[in-house]
C-alpha cells in the first residue's frame, strides 16, 4: 500500500470520503424530495429518450416481453398486468377507440330472471302481446300502431289460412285491439256518444237491442259535430247486463290507429279530467292464493312460501309493462263525478276464432267450472251447434272456465264437427247468459294473480296416476272469468262465411287460451290472414280512405313502395310515365274529388242507409269490382268510364303508350352525374394518398333523378283516355267467387254518368302497372242508387 499511497500523494489525488483517509463527512441521512426534484430535468430528458426510442416504439403492450405479450391485450386491458392499465386506456382514448366491455355469457343472458328484464327493455317501443314469443318463432313480424304484431306465418300457407277460415277453424289474437270503459247513468252516457254517431249509419249505442248486454255491437264513430264527414273509425261496444240503479257500464273497443283520437273525443264530450293517480299495489302485499293446496302436492309450508314468492315476482316482472292490477289503469271523471272513463288497454285478451269448427274448437279447450244456471244452458246449446247460421248474432255469453293447459291433448288434434238435432232451426240462448263476473276488475285481478305458472302445471300433470292424463287434475286450477262474442257472417254468397267467437278473458291468461285452442286443430293467422278474409267477405276495411289513421296507413305504404320500387334498376321496374299512372302507389282522393267536385271540398264516404237523392258534391260510394273473364285487380288500380266504342265492340281495349317528356332531361342529368362521381372518386385517392380522409358527401341528385322518373301528381281524371272516376283500394283474385275481385270507392258524379248509359253497370278498370283495360260489373248497394 505504501508505494500506491505515496503514487497518490505525487499525483495531488487525495480521498474524498473520512472513511477513506480523506477529510470530507457525509451526512447520515438524505432528503429524497430534494435529490428527486433537484435531478428533475434529468429524470425528465431520460424518460422522453426511452419513450422515443425506435426499438420501444408502439403501445404499452408492445413493450412487454415476448412471453407476457397477449393477442386480446389490443382490446382488453385486464390482460395487461396493473401498472400498465391506466396507460393503454388513456392510449385508447387519444386515438378514439375505447375498450368496449365484454357481452355477458349467453349462459347468463338466457337466465329467466335476466330474460324477462331483457323483455321488458325491449317493450319499451312496440308493445308485446302475450303471445308474443311463440309467434315469434313462426310468424314475420312486424311493427304496426305500437305493437309488435304478427304479419304472416313463415311457411308459404296462404290457401291453408283461407281453407281454414272457410271450412275449418282459424286462430287470431286481436289483443292489440283497446278498451275504453264508460261508467255513468245511462241517460248521460247516452247523450254524449249521440254526439259521436248518427243513426243514418245503423244501430247506435242506444239500440234497444244492445241496452240489455245481451248482444255486442258496432257503430262509426265521427267527430263532434262533422257528420257525413270528420269519420274517426268503426267501433265494438258492449254494455254490462244491468243490475238494478241508474250507473251503467260500457266497454269499447277501438283499433289502436285511432285509438287516441276517439279517446281525445270522449274526454272533450264528456269534459273529464284525469283523477289522481292512484298508490300501486307493492308485490308483497298482493293476496295470491294457493291453488296447489293438494293431498297429492302437500309441501312444507317453508316450500310454499317460497315457491309463491317465487311465483309472485316472476309474474310481476310480466306484468310491468301493462295496467295490471286495475288501479294503474288512467282514470278520468268529470266536473260532477257522474261520468267516469278508465283506459283498460293491454289488460284484457281478445282472441278471434273464425270458421264453421269454431264452436268445436271452443267447446273441446274449454272446460266450464260451476255447471249451473242460465251459463250452463248455454254451454250445452253450444255443444250441439252444428252451423253458424243456428247462433242468434253477436249474442253474448258468459262464463267460468279452468286453467286450459291442464286439459290439453298430449298431442295436436282435429276438432270434428258436432252432431246436432236443432239443424235448420235458430238456438234461444238463455236471458241471463250474458252475466259474467269479468266486469268486476277485483275478480279479474285475482285471477291474474292465481295463474298457475308453467312449473305449477307440470308438477299438477306429474301428480296424476298416469302422467299426462287428465284424472281431475282440471278442477284443481283458479277459476277464470270469461266473455263468449258471436260474430255473423256474411249473408250474401255464402251463408255464415268468416263467422265465428271472440273471446275476452283477463290479462295473462292469453297464452293458456292460445295453446288450448291451437291444440284442438285451430291454426294460427295474421294481418295478412285477417285482410284476405275481409277482401272475400267484402267488408268494410278497418282503416277506410276518409279516416286520419287511414290517411297515415296510405302515406306509410305509399313509402315502402316507393322506396321497393326505386331499389330496382330502371330496365326492371315500369315506367309510370309512359303507362299513363299519375299515382301508382297511392289513392289520390284530393285531386281526384278536387278535379270532379272543384277545390275546397271535403270528401267523405257514405255509409247512410238511405241513399243519397240529389247529388252531393264530395260523395264517395263503396263499390265492389267483379271481373267479366280474365284478369284481377291490383290495389292502386283506376276505375274508369268506358266510352260508347268500348261498350260496342265488348272487348277489353288497350291504352296507348303515352309520351315520355322527362327522358332526354334523365340522360342529361345522368350524364352529369356520372362525372361528378368520377370527379370525387379521384379527389378520394389523391386525399387517401397524402394519408387524409375525405368527408362523406350526400347524394343530392338521387331524388331530382327520382322526380323525373315518377314526378308529382297534378292530374287524375284525364291523366289516360277513359274518364277516372275512383280507385281500388283491395284488389285481387277471390277463391271463394273464383274470379278477379277488387273492393274500392268511386266518386258520386261518375255514378250518375254511368246510370244514364243504357248498357248495365259495367266499368273499365287498368292495373297501375299495366296497358291494357278490363271489364268488371259495379255491384254496390242498392239503395245508393
Amino acid at each position: 500500500m505504501a508505494p500506491l499511497t505515496n503514487v497518490l500523494e505525487m499525483a495531488g489525488n487525495c480521498e474524498f470520503d473520512s472513511f477513506l483517509g480523506g477529510d470530507q463527512h457525509l451526512p447520515n441521512e438524505m432528503s429524497i424530495e430534494k435529490f428527486a426534484s433537484s435531478r428533475s430535468q434529468e429524470i425528465a430528458a431520460l424518460s422522453q429518450i426511452v419513450d422515443t426510442s425506435p426499438h420501444q416504439a408502439g403501445l404499452v403492450f408492445q413493450r412487454l416481453p415476448k412471453h407476457m405479450q397477449r393477442r386480446a391485450m389490443s382490446h382488453n386491458a385486464k390482460r395487461l398486468p396493473r401498472r400498465l392499465r391506466e396507460i393503454h386506456t388513456r392510449q385508447l382514448s387519444k386515438g378514439g377507440e375505447i375498450g368496449k366491455s365484454k357481452r355477458p355469457s349467453r349462459k347468463h343472458r338466457r337466465r329467466p330472471t335476466n330474460l324477462l328484464s331483457e323483455y321488458n327493455r325491449r317493450q319499451r317501443q312496440w308493445a308485446w302481446l302475450e303471445t308474443h314469443i311463440w309467434h315469434a318463432k313462426r310468424f314475420h313480424m312486424v311493427n304496426k300502431w305500437g305493437y309488435r304484431v304478427p304479419n304472416r306465418p313463415v311457411d308459404k300457407s296462404f290457401r291453408a289460412c283461407y281453407r281454414a277460415g272457410a271450412n275449418h277453424c282459424m286462430v287470431q289474437d286481436i289483443s292489440y285491439y283497446c278498451c275504453i270503459e264508460l261508467c255513468g247513468p245511462e241517460e248521460v252516457l247516452l247523450i254524449g256518444l249521440e254526439q259521436l254517431t248518427n243513426a243514418d249509419c245503423g244501430l247506435t249505442f242506444g239500440a234497444k237491442a244492445y241496452l240489455g248486454g245481451s248482444r255486442e255491437g258496432s257503430t262509426m264513430l265521427y267527430q263532434r259535430g262533422k257528420y257525413p264527414c270528420g269519420a274517426i273509425g268503426c267501433s265494438w261496444f258492449l254494455w254490462k247486463p244491468q243490475e238494478g240503479g241508474v250507473v251503467r257500464t260500457l266497454w269499447v273497443w277501438l283499433h289502436p290507429a285511432y285509438y287516441e283520437q276517439a279517446l281525445q273525443e270522449m274526454l272533450s264530450v264528456f269534459e273529464l279530467q284525469i283523477a289522481e293517480q292512484r298508490v300501486k299495489i307493492e308485490a308483497q302485499e298482493m293476496d295470491v292464493p294457493d291453488v296447489l293446496d293438494t293431498q297429492e302436492l302437500k309441501e312444507t309450508k317453508s316450500k310454499k312460501k317460497t315457491r309463491a314468492a317465487k311465483k309472485v315476482e316472476v309474474e310481476d316482472t310480466k306484468l310491468e309493462v301493462r295496467n295490471v292490477p286495475f288501479v294503474r289503469t288512467p282514470h278520468y271523471k268529470s266536473v260532477d263525478g257522474t261520468v267516469h272513463l278508465v283506459e283498460l288497454k293491454d289488460t284484457l285478451n281478445r282472441i278471434r276464432l273464425t270458421g264453421p269448427l269454431s264452436h268445436s274448437v271452443l267447446t273441446g279447450a274449454l272446460t266450464v267450472s260451476g255447471l249451473e244456471g242460465p251459463c250452463a244452458d248455454a254451454w250445452t246449446i253450444l255443444g250441439q251447434i252444428m252451423v253458424p247460421g243456428e247462433i242468434p248474432p253477436r249474442v253474448v255469453v258468459g262464463l267460468v272456465i279452468r286453467d286450459p293447459r291442464l286439459h290439453m291433448p298430449p298431442t295436436k288434434v282435429k276438432a270434428p264437427p258436432s252432431s246436432s238435432d236443432m239443424r235448420g232451426s235458430v238456438c234461444v240462448f238463455p236471458a241471463d247468459c250474458n252475466k259474467s263476473l269479468i266486469w268486476d276488475p277485483a275478480v279479474r285481478d285475482s285471477a291474474t294473480a292465481a295463474k298457475l305458472s308453467a312449473d305449477d302445471v307440470a308438477r299438477l300433470h306429474g301428480s296424476c296416476l298416469v302422467p299426462g292424463e287428465g284424472g281431475g287434475v282440471a278442477e284443481q286450477g283458479p277459476e277464470i272469468p270469461l266473455l263468449l262474442v258471436h260474430r255473423p257472417g256474411g249473408q250474401k254468397h255464402r251463408l255464415g262465411f268468416s263467422s265465428g267467437w271472440d273471446i275476452i278473458a283477463p290479462c295473462g291468461y292469453g297464452m293458456p287460451l292460445w295453446l288450448g285452442l291451437h291444440f284442438q286443430g285451430a291454426r294460427a293467422g295474421g294481418l295478412r290472414d285477417a285482410s284476405a278474409l275481409e277482401f272475400e267477405s267484402r267488408q268494410e276495411s278497418p282503416l277506410p280512405p276518409d279516416t286520419a289513421a287511414g290517411r297515415i296507413e296510405a302515406k306509410t305504404l305509399k313509402a315502402q313502395l316507393f322506396d321497393k320500387h326505386f331499389r330496382k334498376p330502371p330496365d326492371k321496374r315500369p315506367n309510370f310515365i309512359k303507362l299513363g299512372i299519375t299515382s301508382p302507389f297511392i289513392c289520390e282522393w284530393d285531386i281526384l274529388v278536387q278535379e270532379w267536385c272543384g277545390p275546397g271540398i271535403e270528401w267523405y264516404v257514405w255509409r247512410s242507409r238511405h241513399g243519397p237523392r240529389e247529388m252531393q258534391p264530395g260523395c264517395l260510394i263503396s263499390v265492389t269490382l267483379r271481373t267479366i273473364g280474365r284478369g284481377a285487380p291490383d290495389p292502386c288500380a283506376i276505375i274508369c268510364l268506358p266510352t260508347t266504342k268500348d261498350l260496342e265492340k265488348q272487348e277489353n281495349p288497350l291504352e296507348s303508350v303515352h309520351t315520355d317528356h322527362h327522358r332526354d332531361e334523365r340522360r342529361l342529368q345522368r350524364a352529369c352525374q356520372s362525372v361528378l362521381l368520377k370527379q370525387k372518386k379521384r379527389l378520394r385517392k389523391k386525399l387517401r394518398k397524402n394519408g387524409k380522409e375525405a368527408e362523406p358527401s350526400e347524394n343530392t341528385d338521387a331524388g331530382t333523378l327520382n322526380g323525373l322518373w315518377l314526378p308529382e301528381t297534378t292530374c287524375v281524371k284525364d291523366s289516360c283516355s277513359r274518364t277516372v272516376i275512383g280507385f281500388v283500394t283491395r284488389g285481387g283474385f277471390s277463391f271463394m267467387q273464383g274470379c278477379g275481385l277488387g273492393v274500392g270507392y268511386v266518386i258520386l258524379e261518375g255514378l250518375w254518368i254511368l246510370r244514364t248509359m243504357k248498357s248495365s253497370p259495367i266499368v273499365l278498370y287498368r292495373n297501375p302497372t299495366s296497358l291494357q283495360y278490363y271489364r268488371a260489373s259495379l255491384e254496390f248497394d242498392s239503395q245508393h242508387l
